[in-house]
């Protein structure tokens, strides 16, 4: 199961780094052509590794690490463009084995070495919208004034429900959100409308055990009508997939993938790569590892009664998914 990497390069860089042994690596300028040889040896060992584990471990916010800049030097790695936010490939390999013989696989990074990766950034554009019906309009202030150290939205949910609210769905309050997700199912923006209450209101945390949640204790069965279980599970398992791979919230996506894989970077250092030849491992590996999480509400402007000119409730919530 393991994959031989034979180049290593980036759509930011301007050099192929060619895995000509286990000693020496031959690095090729993509523009001109020219080649140089360089003992790989020299530059990185395992205490060298280690050292930078435990570097990346330590830091906080955005630092420097001398060592790897000395690797670099010596490489002659200069990024030529930046990376932007719209990039899954954040590396590129030629891989290989018994299997597959592939040149130019773009592959994510997930690292645990620092705090949690997300999957799904909380941005404005990861907000949902319900209409809370059923709920006086003299109880808002109230509501919307609850602030306990701990689970505020939580709260809020329970107060709308204790005087009587109820919360129907909406929408993604983008548009280009509302495509995206209906580019993996036309049913998915229902589904993760489920998927947000059940989290806020419930503080389930995992989503494969939210899946099971809105499948056995929510109308979303009735809703929607699918036929079981095991469809929501799929759905769900695919959307994970294409936002990884594919699509980011911000902007309309159109259904192919930028990366064919992700890499994971344990806590240890160790690294493990997940490719789409084996997409069943990969949709497994997302369903029972990603959560969700709390944004801030001040910064995504969600979690509060909003009153409109005609009259209706509004409630948001966001949607952030992290390992």
């Amino acid at each position: 199961n393991y994959f031989k990497v034979t180049k290593v390069t980036g759509n930011n860089i301007d050099l192929d780094f060619l895995l000509t042994s286990e000693d020496q690596i031959e690095v090729v300028n993509k523009n001109t052509g020219e080649a140089n040889l360089v003992k790989i040896d020299r530059l990185i060992n395992s205490s060298i590794l280690d050292s930078l584990v435990s570097q990346i471990q330590a830091g906080k916010g955005t630092f420097e690490l001398p060592d790897f800049n000395l690797i670099q030097n010596a490489l002659g790695l200069t990024v030529i463009k930046g990376g932007n936010s719209y990039q899954k490939a954040d590396i590129i390999l030629d891989i290989e084995n018994e299997v597959i013989n592939k040149a130019n696989e773009g592959f994510g990074i997930k690292s645990f070495l620092g705090s949690k990766p997300t999957l799904l950034n909380a941005s404005g554009n990861t907000n949902f919208i319900f209409e809370i019906t059923n709920l006086s309009l003299d109880k808002v202030d109230e509501i919307n004034a609850i602030n306990p150290r701990k689970n505020k939205l939580t709260e809020k949910i329970k107060a709308i429900v204790k005087y009587g609210g109820m919360f129907n769905y909406v929408a993604p309050e983008k548009k280009t959100m509302l495509y995206n997700l209906k580019m993996v199912d036309s049913y998915m923006p229902e589904i993760i409308g489920s998927i947000l209450l059940a989290f806020y209101q419930h503080r389930i945390v995992e989503v494969s055990d939210i899946v099971n949640y809105i499948h056995n204790d929510t109308d979303l069965i009735d809703r929607i009508q699918y036929e079981d279980k095991s469809w929501l599970i799929n759905k769900v398992k695919q959307l994970l997939v294409d936002i990884l791979l594919g699509f980011f919230a911000g902007s309309k996506w159109d259904g192919t993938y930028e990366a064919n894989g992700t890499i994971i970077i344990k806590k240890t250092g160790d690294q493990v790569a997940f490719h789409i030849i084996d997409l069943e491992s990969l949709k497994s590996y997302l369903f029972d590892n990603i959560k969700l999480d709390t944004p801030s509400t001040t910064r995504h402007r969600y979690g509060k009664l909003i009153i409109e000119s005609d009259k209706k409730l509004y409630f948001k919530l966001n949607l952030q998914l992290r390992f």
